[in-house]
């Protein structure tokens, strides 16, 4: 059974894990890195021959800093929500069985006793699933995106009961 846990959004990212290991794959993006590719993401779950899918189950939010001043644009909220779309079309066209997980779930369960912050979910994967490359390509330091897709499959295995 190959488990795929689906970061959400442009920096995020998709994860197969199966019985003979990991593979990572960096959010697929077009338009310069603004959107993004669902072909290439349908392309990707048919190449793993991916069973099960879980991703994150996000929703807008309000982000201010600390004098009130609104730091994320409505624009930038919009493309992330159409990414989240193209990925949920993807999902349900491949007629995958699949769960929109809160974060707050599978860290309480995935994470449970390190945090729930990106740090834990990179602590995570460095000792639990050291199979996943969490550098890939010219990456210098470890990309959160790929650690939280990993938990994500991680909690797909062991934690949803799929009958």
């Amino acid at each position: 059974m190959i488990y795929c846990g689906i970061d959400p959004g442009v920096k995020g990212a998709l994860v197969a894990l199966g019985p003979d290991g990991a593979v990572v794959y960096p959010m697929p993006t077009r338009r310069e890195g603004k959107e993004v590719d669902g072909v290439a993401v349908a392309a990707w779950l048919l190449a793993h021959d991916v069973d099960r899918v879980v991703i994150e189950k996000v929703g807008a939010r309000n982000m201010f800093n600390a004098s009130g001043k609104a730091i994320r644009k409505a624009g930038n909220e919009f493309r992330f929500a159409t990414g989240y779309g193209v990925l949920q079309g993807v999902i349900q066209s491949l007629a995958l069985p699949h769960r929109r997980v809160p974060p707050m779930t599978w860290k309480g369960r995935v994470l449970r006793g390190l945090g729930t912050d990106k740090q834990a979910a990179i602590t995570y994967c460095q000792q639990v699933l050291p199979q996943v490359d969490l550098m890939p390509g010219r990456c210098r330091t470890p990309q959160d995106g790929i650690a939280d897709a990993a938990c994500l499959a991680v909690y797909g295995r062991d934690c949803v009961n799929w009958k």
